[in-house]
């Protein structure tokens, strides 16, 4: 059996007034109200000295596990795995819930089931399973008035109980749908998919469809890789590894630094209220999870019914509260942390991009709302990938001042006494420079080197992440730690055939709106750490896109360093795959040498978060194949525009 109920948080009221809250503050650190599920680690696990740290201040720690074993308490939950697992390995289609009496009937349901869920009578898999079986299409059913009654008769069936026959009837409805075609869509049919995308308000699918934004299209799990020739699926399961025990653990520029008093606090509840819901609702998009309902769907849902969104309103913004200030067993919401898996041809090589739950969206966009501002804080201009605004264009502008810097020999990169970029964080203006005046380039030449890491997200050490958002981002700790504290489940869908499933266990899952700010949090113990023992290199960081900007002896020291203390992170850069660029043609001879121990590509330029940094020859290369690219999308839609003028408009 799983954990208890809810872990309550705090107790109740304090009856003895300063002497109860003293108290309160004294076991806070310790994080003794938070109860772990019961039997959470594997018959086997020893517990590591990073573990008691996250107990210290959780009360828990990450499991080497993707938490199916457990139950929450709730019967037949192994029962309702099975049965969301079912419908969810395959590619659903749904009907649009019709308004009127009939769609706020569902949302009623809907939110009852969710209600359920928080009251432990049940798990997240029973509300998604719902879902599933009443709005699933059916050949044939497409008027209006027959989808109206069909929905009723199949939440008729759902009030009954007869969940068993639903579920049988949905599967064989999916797989039938599933059959395999070797029939490419033709011009009229992918016109008459973008007009319905767009009307249906899907805009930049339909965009990113019609104009093959996709590369080479959507790989199966048992297609060869066009670059290495293996199986897809073996090629995404060595791109997400086992969970790691980090490196250094409490030791100087290792993992797990040290706390303070001042850092390891009691984190205040975040309060997520139905207006907050309401504003978030009204900007959600993006395809769907595993289970079906994409960013349009829910948008529908949560505000044009009335009463019966306001009720789904409400229970949301309780879910977000429970999930940032509790300690929900995980088989709660075990499937709320599962994510679609979806490999991509890189033409050549595989890019896997994961779409999570469009709930578990809402529910971090909705604590980014409230407290993302104290990530963004937290990361000033460290990491640019918190929401910082203009983080992008700030890096683009400093790296490009910085290397024209160089470009110009003798002269001082960008400082306080010259045009530097400045930023606003928080409403604290920073600066991006480095503070100190650069050697004459002829003695000591100059560059831009862009650092590669190897498997970027998927690599970072989750525990020690988890340890330090509990120190530069408390408030939101606990909505991470509750998202990361077992391994997430990824379906790979295979046409018309079971499913391929592969964990998470270490890293951010992709999909995850809280991935960007996690990440750049996780970094800034390292990022500091670079910046502090090597002044004369300018050294932005987007998340896990590093550059130095700055004589070469002071880059070679600033990525021996990197090399040295990034893996206690999780990160782990790949010298061979990292990109430099020269300050002009002259000096590249002599910075080859110079690094020749890293084995850098050298090039004369290169793009570099949306911009491009790098010698006029080398941006115009760079710049016509995106160029023919546009005008290809641009004929496109042209085409489009014959049938549907107002759509492609």
């Amino acid at each position: 059996m799983g954990g208890d109920g809810g872990g309550v948080g705090r107790g109740g009221e304090d009856e003895e007034g300063e002497s109860g809250e003293t108290a309160a503050e004294e076991t806070a650190p310790n994080a003794r109200q938070w109860q772990p599920d019961l039997g959470a680690d594997l018959p086997g696990y020893e517990i590591t000295p990073a573990d008691r740290l996250l107990d210290s201040v959780y009360g828990d720690h990450v499991h080497s596990n993707d938490g199916t074993h457990l139950d929450g308490g709730v019967p037949l939950d192994r029962v309702w795995q099975s049965r969301w697992l079912r419908l969810v390995q395959h590619s659903p289609s749904r009907y649009a819930v019709p308004k009127g009496t009939v769609g706020r009937r569902f949302l009623s349901i809907l939110t009852q089931e969710f209600r359920q869920v928080r009251e432990r009578q049940g798990n997240y898999e029973r509300p998604l399973v719902f879902a599933a079986v009443v709005l699933e299409t059916s050949p044939g059913v497409k008027r209006a008035r027959d989808i109206r009654r069909r929905l009723e008769r199949r939440m008729d069936l759902w009030e009954k109980g007869h969940h068993v026959a639903l579920i049988d009837d949905t599967e064989a409805l999916l797989l039938a749908r599933a059959a395999p075609t070797t029939r490419s869509p033709d011009p009229d049919s992918k016109a008459r998919a973008f007009n319905a995308k767009v009307l249906s308000g899907r805009l930049r699918s339909a965009v990113r469809n019609i104009t093959s934004r996709e590369g080479g299209g959507v790989l199966q799990p048992d297609e060869a890789c066009t670059k290495t020739g293996r199986p897809v699926v073996e090629v995404l399961r060595e791109k997400h590894p086992p969970l790691r025990e980090p490196l250094l653990v409490g030791q100087p520029n290792g993992s797990f630094e040290p706390d303070t008093e001042e850092r390891l606090r009691e984190p205040i509840p975040v309060e997520i209220t139905v207006e907050t819901v309401e504003q978030v609702a009204s900007h959600l998009s993006g395809a769907a999870g595993p289970d079906g309902v994409d960013g349009v769907d829910l948008r529908n849902w949560l505000l044009r019914f009335g009463k019966e969104s306001e009720a789904l309103r409400e229970e949301m913004a309780a879910w977000s509260e429970w999930l940032a200030n509790c300690h929900p067993p995980w088989a709660a919401y075990r499937a709320l942390m599962a994510g679609r898996l979806v490999a991509l041809d890189k033409s050549p090589g595989v890019r896997p991009v994961g779409i999570g739950s469009i709930f578990r969206r809402l529910f971090a966009k909705c604590l980014i709302k409230v407290i993302g501002h104290e990530a963004t804080s937290a990361c000033g201009n460290v990491n640019l990938c918190a929401g910082l605004p203009a983080g992008i264009e700030g890096a683009v502008h400093a790296v490009r001042q910085s290397f024209d810097g160089c470009v110009e020999r003798g002269q001082r990169l960008p400082s306080q006494d010259t045009d530097a970029v400045h930023i606003v964080a928080d409403g604290v203006e920073e600066t991006l420079h480095p503070a100190v005046a650069i050697p004459n380039a002829a003695v000591d030449p100059e560059g831009l080197l862009l650092v590669d890491a190897r498997n970027g997200f998927n690599e970072l050490s989750r525990k020690a992440m988890l340890w330090t958002c509990r120190l530069r981002w408390c408030n939101g700790s606990r909505f991470a730690f509750n998202c990361y504290r077992h391994s997430g489940i990824l379906i790979l869908r295979r046409q018309g055939e079971n499913c391929e499933i592969i964990l998470s266990r270490e890293g951010v899952t992709q999909g995850d709106p809280l991935a960007m700010i996690l990440y750049g949090v996780a970094l800034l113990p390292l990022s500091e750490s670079l910046r502090e023992a090597e002044e004369t290199v300018l050294q932005p960081w987007y998340a896990d896109d590093a550059a130095m900007v700055g004589p070469v002896e002071g880059i070679a020291r600033a990525m021996r360093l990197l090399e040295e203390r990034g893996p206690a992170r999780g990160y782990y850069p790949e010298p061979s795959k990292s990109i430099f660029v020269p300050s002009s043609p002259e000096a590249r001879d002599e910075c080859q040498r110079r690094l020749a121990e890293f084995q850098f590509e050298f090039r004369d330029g290169s793009r570099y978060v949306g911009g491009f940094v790098g010698t006029d020859e080398a941006k115009r290369e760079w710049l016509e194949p995106q160029i023919q690219q546009w005008v290809a999308g641009i004929e496109t839609l042209s085409r489009v525009a014959k049938r549907y003028p107002q759509t492609a408009w």
